[in-house]
């Protein structure tokens, strides 16, 4: 018996590698996304867009976890629970930028009304 791949092995194998590259890449994205989040909010003291952050990272570790023990398990990597996390992110951040907003015209309002109910 040879160790070489015939073509199709080759196909599949090379398919798979570049998946796990994609969900890498998806994971360090999220990543990323989620430190910038943080270090804004930190900076400017809002801390519901770092538990946003929070959220997003273990968002994150959980879909590279899923698609990862697919991918060496040989079973498909598109799993039930994967179809929905995009959609709860962007409902989540959605709702954080709601949260922003309201903060924003109430801090409006107060500094219109001169700082009166500090």
């Amino acid at each position: 018996m040879s160790n070489k791949l015939t073509d199709g092995q080759l196909i599949l194998s090379y398919d798979f590698e570049r998946t796990k590259l994609a969900n890498q890449t998806t994971y360090m994205s999220f990543i990323t996304a989620s430190l910038i989040m943080g270090a804004f909010a930190f900076n400017f003291k809002r801390y519901y867009v770092s538990m946003m952050a929070m959220l997003l990272v273990i968002i994150a570790t959980i879909q590279y976890y899923i698609v990862d023990y697919n991918l060496n398990n040989g079973l498909n990597p598109d799993a039930k629970v994967l179809k929905y996390i995009p959609i709860s992110v962007t409902i989540f951040i959605l709702l954080t930028f709601i949260i922003e907003i309201y903060e924003i015209r109430r801090f409006r309002i107060k500094f219109k009304k001169g700082f009166t109910d500090f």
